[in-house]
């Protein structure tokens, strides 16, 4: 009998997950079962997973095995775009929406924050830490690393409100935004703010962009990954 190659495990394993066979947050069969399973060696099984996670199917996680991450759009209850401001969010789905201001300073990017963000070394940049809730539940933690030379009018009443508002209110004008969108392991600000059982949450990296292709907003959405579906919209 031929050896099964790694695409065929992949395909299998990943037609068990659109199916249902494994199911949202299950774990996958451990390595050493996989191997029993298809009859191949633990390196073809790894490939296959490492496919799997490369697309968003599964997360590896170390001595924990391997977590479903994926989600059918339809298991997600809103859909959001966070270039909107979160009170149009909340009007149009008719919520009780707030948002809580956690952090406003001014830092200078680094090559950390170079690497992270695509700022410029030693650029100054406005660091916001925002937590968002719905009928007042932590659903969103969104970080904001702003360029400082276009947002030092913001305020924090301002902060807390609408970053779209404050960009229209004082006359600038956006090119282009661009979005990334994952399944992530959850961090220790994750489980801090937003959810302390949170395993997986789904990241949206935003990059936002002036009339003269300035990068002007750096953000991350660290979401809970069973509400939001995100819109990902560009802006010319």
């Amino acid at each position: 009998m031929p050896a099964i190659k790694y695409d065929e495990i992949y395909l299998d394993l990943k037609a068990k997950i659109l199916n249902g066979t494994y199911a949202y947050e299950s774990l996958l069969p451990s390595e050493h079962r996989c191997e029993k399973i298809y009859g191949v060696s633990r390196n073809t099984v790894r490939r296959a997973i490492k496919k799997l996670e490369a697309e968003g199917y599964v997360l590896s996680r170390h001595g924990l095995g391997v977590k479903v991450i994926f989600q059918m759009f339809a298991s997600s209850l809103y859909v959001y775009d966070p270039v909107e401001s979160f009170d149009a969010f909340g009007y149009r789905y008719h919520l009780n929406v707030t948002t809580k201001l956690l952090m406003m300073t001014t830092i200078t990017a680094d090559e950390n924050i170079v690497l992270q963000s695509g700022f410029k070394l030693g650029e100054e940049i406005l660091l916001l830490m925002r937590l968002r809730l719905i009928d007042d539940q932590p659903v969103i933690l969104e970080i904001n690393m702003l360029k400082k030379d276009v947002y030092h009018r913001l305020d924090q009443r301002q902060a807390q409100e609408s970053l779209t508002r404050y960009l229209e209110d004082h006359g600038h004008r956006l090119k282009a935004c661009s979005y990334d969108v994952s399944s992530e392991t959850a961090s220790d600000l994750d489980r801090q703010y937003v959810n302390a059982q949170a395993s997986i949450m789904q990241i949206v990296r935003k990059h936002l962009y002036d009339q003269e292709s300035v990068l002007i907003d750096y953000t991350e959405v660290r979401a809970l990954p069973n509400l939001f579906r995100f819109h990902h919209n560009i802006i010319v």
